[in-house]
């Protein structure tokens, strides 16, 4: 099996907001109000709903089948700075928008986000 990259080329992040298709999480309370508020919360979860602080980012990481979106969020802000996604199946990892580069970090084991 191939190695996945963590560098990344990522078109900008407006971009990704901009695409009807893809959930945009603009800022990391928007995590936990689509998926833990109690007048949808989990309902609104697709499958796994994991966090996780990592560095200067903290990762949201969103699990359906094979399909894993990972929200990258500036700690501070707490803005959306990168979406990557990964394909289990065909084994790829991409960046659907962020910075021109993007160094996917290393993060620690995640835990649920939603209590």
């Amino acid at each position: 099996m191939a190695v996945l990259s963590d560098t990344f080329s990522c078109p900008a992040i407006t971009d990704v907001c901009a695409t009807p298709s893809l959930v945009c999480l603009p800022h990391e309370g928007d995590a936990a109000r689509m998926f833990c508020d109690a007048d949808g919360g989990s309902a609104n979860a697709p499958g796994a709903v994991l966090s996780a602080d990592c560095d200067r980012y903290r990762e949201i990481v969103i699990g359906v089948a094979d399909v894993v979106t990972d929200y990258y969020y500036d700690v501070g802000s707490g803005a959306l700075v990168a979406v990557v996604r990964e394909l289990a199946s065909v084994g790829t990892r991409s960046c659907l928008g962020g910075p021109p580069t993007f160094v996917r970090p290393s993060c620690p084991i995640a835990v649920r986000l939603c209590g």
